[in-house]
């Protein structure tokens, strides 16, 4: 036996995408974050209520969706139960 693992193909193109979903959610925020939230005056059509939805969605997906997508990355190439559970939340 020599200790590789054989992962399935499926489990490795789902690990692949939600690695590039991971790295695609961070740039996304960033820029918003700094587009919007960096600079001394937000732009001129976004009102309070506009940047505070902006900011509620952007802490959300960094607290849960961010999380979930890096647990199911993990668990996915480690062939565990909870990173294929993970991978689920992800997708739903």
């Amino acid at each position: 036996m020599s200790g590789t693992i054989d992962r399935p193909g499926g489990v490795t193109v789902i690990a692949i995408v939600n690695s590039f979903a991971a790295v695609l959610t961070l740039l996304f925020w960033g820029f918003v974050f700094l587009r919007m939230f960096a600079v001394a005056e937000p732009p001129r059509a976004m009102d309070t209520g506009s940047m505070a939805t902006i900011f509620g969605f952007m802490v959300g997906d960094l607290i849960w969706a961010e999380l979930v997508l890096i647990v199911s990355v993990i668990g996915l190439w480690r062939l565990r139960a909870w990173g294929w559970l993970a991978a689920q939340m992800v997708s739903s």
